[in-house]
């Protein structure tokens, strides 16, 4: 399992966020913890992103030209949201991977994984 260095932006109309942490890359597994200890999984063959916290579980399945169901998971209530997305476009090369969405009925968004495996970040 090799780490690497991640660095994640999500944009939307409203946003722009962008973390840099260490993480791994295993095969098509990306993992790395984001700084309010959400832990991210990417699978890039499948197109499935994981983010889970102590609040929440968030699994998004992207499929291009798509909308898919997806699920949001809210702990302490014990409910469950679906979420519909329409993926956009998808592109996934060795050290990055970039899907634009949009959620049916709210905003479109930009997920981007930029990694480097040279380098850990500080």
């Amino acid at each position: 399992m090799g780490k690497i260095k991640i660095i994640a932006t999500l944009e939307s109309s409203e946003t722009n966020i962008e973390n840099i942490s260490n993480g791994t890359k295993e095969d098509n597994i990306i993992k790395y913890e984001e700084p309010d200890s959400t832990v991210v999984t990417l699978n890039t063959k499948d197109n499935i992103l994981i983010r889970e916290n102590q609040s929440l579980l968030m699994t998004f399945r992207f499929d291009e030209n798509e909308i898919t169901e997806n699920k949001m998971s809210i702990k302490e209530l014990n409910q469950e949201l679906i979420i519909m997305i329409k993926t956009v476009s998808i592109i996934c090369k060795e050290n990055y991977y970039k899907v634009e969405y949009e959620i049916i009925d709210n905003d479109k968004f930009k997920y981007i994984l930029e990694m480097s495996e040279d380098s850990e970040c500080n």
